[in-house]
C-alpha cells in the first residue's frame, strides 16, 4: 500500500517521530529511557520503510545518555570490552564490570559510520544522576577520549550538538573536554554530586571554561553545581561569563558562592545583558547590597530563585531587586543545631505589594521553603501570624501558581483559602506544606470554595513525606466519601492531586487506612474525572 501524500512531506514525519522522541526523553523522568515502547517504535518506523528510516534514526540518536553507541559504530577491529573482576581486568566475560577501550588507534577510513551517526546527536548525558549500571551501557575507558582528542588531523566529533550534560558517568571526557565543544552550543550542565570524589580536580575547570567561552561562545543556559571544586578557578570562570553576551539562565551551587570573591562575581552576573534566569545565589548580610538593580544591573531578570541565610533579609531583598520578576523562589538555610527557633515576625513579603515594584503586576509564580524540621517559635503575643503574612502577597494580581512550605500552614483556614481564591481568580497550582502535628482548620468547605473561583486550579495540599494535612478530613476516607457523595451535583470539584495532572484526586489510597470504603471513593472519583 502507498504512503500517504501527507506522510512524504518530511516536515510532517519529523513532528510525528520528534514527538515520539519527547516520550523518550523527558526532563522530568527519574529514568533515562522512561518508555521502552516510544524507542521500540521508533526502531521499528525505521525499518519500515526508506521514508521512515532518515527521520526515526534521527530521534533515536537525537539524545544519547554516554559515548559508548558512537564508538560501537566504528569496525570491530577498533575496539573491544574489557572486563574488571577482584581489582583485575581483562576480556574474560565473566568479569563483574565492563568497560570500552581502542584495540588500536582509529584511521580514516573508521570514521564514516560514526560520522554519520554523530551528525544526529543533539544531546549528551543527562540533567539528573543516573546510575550507568542500571542502563546497561558500557564505560568508556578514559584513554579512549585522550585518543579522540589527540588524533590528527583535529576532529569536531559531536559538530550538531547543543545540550551537555557532564556527570559521573563521563566524568573521564572532562581533561580533554576541548574536543568536545562546538558552535551550535546551547546548553550545558556540569554537576559533582553526580561525580566521585576523585573524579573531577581543580585542574580540568580551566581548560573547561576556556573551551566553553572559545568554542561555544552562544550559550544560552549553564549550570555549574560543583560544591567543593571552585576555589581555584575563579578568574577563569569570571572571564567565561563575559565572553558569553547571550547568556540567558545562569544556575551556581551556593557552595561555590561561598568560596568566592563575591562582590567581583556578582557585579560580572548583574552586568550580563541578556540573564532572564539566575538561581541558588547564597546570600547573607555580607553580600545583600550586591543584589540590587540600582545601579542597572540584573535589568533583564525575569526568574530568580536564592537561598537566603537569615529570615530578615528577604525584605531588603525583594525591595532592592526591581525586577519584572515572573518566577520568584526563596529558600532559608535555616536549620542546624546552632540556629535558635524561627519567627515568623522576621519574614517581610511587604515591598512586592506595592503597586511601584516591577514585579507586583508580573509576578506569576512564588515559592517560599523553609526546611520543615526547622524549629518554630511560635506565634508570639502580638506578632504576626500566618495569614499576615501572607496578606501582602494576596495583593499581586496575576498568581498562577503558590507553593509556601512551613510550620504555621496548618494555622491557614477556610477563609483564608477564600481570600486567595478572589485575590488570585487565575491561580492554576497551590501547594501547601506542613509537618505540622497540630489539628489543621482547612476543610472541604475551604477547598471547594477556592475551585469555584479559580477555574483553573489544580491543589495538592502536602504533609511532608505523607502528602497529608495530620488529622485533616481529607487523610478519613469516610469523610472524603461522605463529601464526594454529597457533592456529586457539583460542577467543579477541588481536587487533591500528587500527579500534577488538573482533575484528578489523590486519595491517600496508599498511605491511608485501607478499607472498602477507599475502593467506592475510588469509583466516585472516575465518575467525577469523566
Amino acid at each position: 500500500m502507498p504512503l500517504h501524500s501527507s506522510l512524504t512531506v518530511p516536515e510532517v514525519l519529523d513532528t510525528i517521530f520528534e514527538a515520539l522522541f519527547n516520550e523518550i526523553l523527558n526532563p522530568d523522568e527519574d529514568e533515562w529511557d522512561s518508555d521502552h515502547e516510544a524507542r521500540a517504535s521508533l526502531v521499528a518506523l525505521a525499518l519500515t520503510c526508506r521514508a521512515f528510516q532518515e527521520p526515526a534514526l534521527n530521534q533515536l540518536w537525537k539524545g544519547q545518555l554516554v559515548f559508548t553507541p558512537l564508538i560501537r559504530c566504528m569496525p570491530e577491529d577498533v575496539w573491544m570490552h574489557e572486563y574488571e573482576w577482584e581489582g583485575e581486568s581483562g576480556s574474560d566475560p565473566d568479569g563483574t564490570k565492563k568497560s570500552l577501550r581502542f584495540r588500536r588507534q582509529p584511521r580514516e577510513a573508521d570514521w564514516e559510520r560514526f560520522d554519520y551517526y554523530s551528525r544526529k546527536v543533539r544531546q549528551m548525558g543527562f540533567r539528573r544522576e543516573y546510575d550507568l549500571e542500571s542502563s546497561q551501557e558500557d564505560e568508556v575507558d578514559p584513554k579512549v577520549f585522550l585518543t579522540l582528542a589527540s588524533y590528527r588531523p583535529a576532529r569536531t566529533y559531536l559538530p550538531y550538538l547543543r545540550s551537555l550534560h557532564l556527570g559521573k558517568w563521563n566524568s573521564s571526557v572532562i581533561p580533554v573536554i576541548q574536543a568536545f565543544f562546538g558552535p551550535n552550543m546551547k546548553h550545558v550542565s556540569v554537576t559533582s554530586t553526580m561525580f566521585g570524589r576523585g573524579d573531577i580536580q581543580h585542574h580540568y575547570l580551566p581548560p573547561l571554561y576556556s573551551s566553553i567561552s572559545r568554542w561555544s561562545p552562544k550559550i544560552t543556559t549553564l549550570t555549574f553545581e560543583m560544591l567543593d571544586f571552585w576555589r581555584e578557578a575563579d578568574p577563569e570562570f569570571l572571564d567565561m561569563l563575559r565572553q558569553l553576551k547571550g547568556l540567558r539562565s545562569l544556575t551556581i551551587s551556593s557552595g561555590y558562592w561561598q568560596e568566592q570573591p563575591r562582590e567581583k562575581l556578582t557585579k560580572t552576573i548583574g552586568d550580563l545583558e541578556d540573564l532572564e534566569e539566575f538561581c541558588n545565589p547564597h546570600i547573607d548580610s555580607e553580600v545583600i547590597s550586591l543584589f540590587t538593580t540600582k545601579t542597572g544591573r540584573f535589568q533583564s531578570l525575569r526568574v530568580f530563585g536564592s537561598q537566603v541565610v537569615d529570615l530578615d533579609l528577604i525584605g531588603p531583598l525583594l525591595e532592592s531587586m526591581r525586577c519584572r520578576l515572573i518566577q520568584l523562589r526563596l529558600m532559608t538555610l535555616y536549620n542546624g543545631p546552632y540556629r535558635g527557633p524561627y519567627s515568623l515576625d522576621s519574614i517581610d513579603f511587604r515591598p512586592l505589594a506595592n503597586t511601584s515594584h516591577p514585579g507586583h503586576w508580573t509576578l506569576t509564580t512564588f515559592r517560599f521553603e523553609i526546611p520543615l524540621d526547622a524549629p518554630f517559635l511560635g506565634i508570639v503575643d502580638g506578632g504576626q501570624t500566618m495569614e499576615d503574612l501572607l496578606r501582602p502577597l494576596l495583593a499581586l494580581p496575576n498568581i498562577r501558581s503558590f507553593t509556601i512550605a512551613l510550620d504555621s500552614v496548618v494555622d491557614l483556614t477556610d477563609g483564608w483559602l477564600k481570600e486567595a481564591g478572589r485575590a488570585w481568580p487565575s491561580l492554576e497550582y497551590i501547594n501547601l506544606q506542613t509537618e505540622s502535628r497540630r489539628m489543621p482548620t482547612i476543610g472541604f468547605a475551604g477547598l471547594l470554595t477556592l475551585a469555584e473561583l479559580c477555574p483553573e486550579l489544580c491543589c495538592k495540599f502536602e504533609r511532608f513525606m505523607t502528602l497529608k494535612l495530620h488529622g485533616s478530613p481529607i487523610t478519613s476516607s469516610e469523610d472524603v466519601f461522605a463529601f464526594l457523595k454529597n457533592s456529586f451535583t457539583i460542577s467543579r470539584l477541588p481536587y487533591l492531586v500528587d500527579n500534577d495532572k488538573p482533575g484528578r484526586i489523590e486519595t491517600g489510597e496508599a498511605r491511608g487506612p485501607h478499607d472498602e470504603l477507599w475502593s467506592k471513593v475510588k469509583i466516585l472519583l472516575d465518575l467525577y474525572s469523566e
